[in-house]
């Protein structure tokens, strides 16, 4: 049986999957992914420390591999 989310989870779930006022951009091989850095930030401390270095001073929006 499926776990049904919260009306917050589905909220968030749909930023996170939005396009929309996304504020940084994945670039893999020929694909791209928008994302949020709030949220990476949240749920990642390898991005929080990455985005509020004093290296990065916030000037990333497109990253790539």
């Amino acid at each position: 049986m499926p776990i049904s989310k919260s009306p917050d989870e589905q909220r968030l779930e749909s930023l996170f999957l939005s396009e929309k006022n996304s504020d940084i951009t994945f670039r893999i091989q020929d694909k791209t992914f928008p994302a949020h850095k709030e949220i990476l930030t949240q749920k990642s401390r390898i991005f929080a420390n990455l985005f509020n270095s004093n290296y990065s001073q916030g000037i990333f929006s497109l990253i790539t591999t």
